[in-house]
């Protein structure tokens, strides 16, 4: 039957190569329209790389109405924090910890640039990236809060964690994520590896202006799995910083309502919970946190944008190719007639149309997909990675993705 039905395409391969070439087409539209969908859907679903059960995110805020000359908010915010945990500690919490700005799912964040060599000039010996920050407040169970899985090194970055002027300044060191290990260095275990920051100061030599490098060495002491600081966000490099606390993430045992804690909260919190001018403004669950900050963001309409976009294209597209096969279909009475002439079952014509029907759309999807496949890499062809730098030397300018 696979033979009868090539043979029947190749003797109408004139009337059959439109069809062909339409089929090719709308695959390529239809890998058009699906990509963004794919990749949306891809991003949204790969691994936080941290446990986001049970927490809750905890912001606080400053009433101006309620500033006294000689206040201390910075006092009045340690003293809030002692407050809410000695009030909110019940049998449901595991860990409470305070965050600094750039905390998980953060709306913002910040970057710098790291390099694996001192020499800046000579790529093929140095790599260099954005690095996103992700922060924590010093003294507090930021990694079992959040359930980040340490790779290498765990003991000295709880150390770190705990008491960051244990190593000098606290910015000679440097823990980085599984991701970032092997872009510069190839490999997961980083530690006892340096990376550098680079900064040009800008100087006077003989009263001219000039521009001296500087290179500032961190040695890495750990390296913990791979973590997503936004979910609408695909970070692919990042490393833990100190910072001050500005934020409390609360993290509830297994079995306790998340909702139920946040009810509570608020509940007790309603009635000027603060301390000075310095009060509690509100609890969010992560899930919760993560739903707004997509919206917000635009990524939860793009993704229903793409959605709808692709069921439209594929309906219409299904209609066309529906249509275009039912005419053929129609236009070959007389040679169906032939073949019920001399004997031909109904069964046997269907298997064979559908045979050729299948034949068709499989060339075509296949042809559709190679070229597709490569108009995709000559449009991204020389676009810079992601996260990765192209350096000017002769302008001392970095730029990413190609811009400055």
């Amino acid at each position: 039957m696979g033979l009868l039905a090539l043979k029947s395409l190749w003797s109408r391969r004139k009337r059959n190569a439109w069809l062909f070439a339409e089929l090719i087409l709308v695959t390529i539209v239809c890998w058009w329209v699906l990509d963004p969908v794919i990749v949306t859907l891809y991003h949204k679903n790969l691994p936080l790389g941290y446990d986001k059960d049970r927490l809750c995110l905890v912001q606080w805020g400053v009433d101006p109405s309620l500033f006294k000359p000689g206040d201390n908010p910075h006092e009045q915010q340690e003293q809030l924090i002692k407050r809410f945990k000695a009030d909110f500690t019940t049998s449901e919490v595991e860990y409470i910890c305070t965050m600094g700005q750039r905390y998980l799912e953060s709306p913002g964040g910040q970057s710098n640039i790291l390099y694996s060599d001192t020499t800046t000039q000579e790529k093929t010996k140095n790599q260099q990236a954005y690095v996103r920050f992700i922060t924590f407040v010093k003294g507090e169970p930021f990694l079992e809060t959040h359930g980040i899985k340490m790779l290498y090194g765990e003991e000295d970055t709880k150390r770190y964690i705990d008491n960051p002027d244990l190593f000098g300044t606290g910015d000679n060191v440097i823990v980085i994520s599984r991701a970032t290990a092997n872009w510069f260095f190839g490999k997961d275990d980083a530690v006892g590896e340096y990376l550098y920051e680079h900064n040009y100061r800008k100087v006077e030599v003989d009263g001219k202006t000039d521009y001296k490098l500087n290179h500032h060495s961190m040695r890495v002491i750990g390296v913990y799995d791979d973590v997503r600081t936004s979910e609408s966000r695909h970070d692919e490099f990042t490393r833990l910083g100190p910072e001050k606390a500005s934020f409390i993430v609360v993290r509830l045992k297994d079995g306790a309502n998340v909702e139920a804690y946040c009810n509570m909260v608020r509940e007790k919190a309603k009635d000027n919970y603060g301390v000075g001018c310095i009060g509690l403004s509100s609890i969010t669950s992560y899930d919760q946190l993560m739903d707004e900050n997509s919206y917000n963001s635009g990524y939860t309409n793009k993704l229903r944008f793409n959605i709808a976009l692709a069921a439209l294209f594929l309906f219409s597209l299904s209609l066309g190719v529906i249509g275009t096969f039912w005419m053929q279909t129609k236009q070959r009475r007389g040679e169906v007639g032939v073949m019920r002439s001399f004997g031909a079952s109904r069964n046997s014509i269907m298997r064979m149309i559908v045979s050729e029907g299948v034949m068709l759309a499989t060339a075509s999807v296949v042809i559709g997909c190679l070229v597709y496949s490569r108009l995709l890499a000559v449009r991204h062809q020389g676009r810079a990675q992601p996260g990765i730098l192209q350096f000017d030397g002769e302008r001392r300018r970095f730029s990413a993705d190609g811009k400055y």
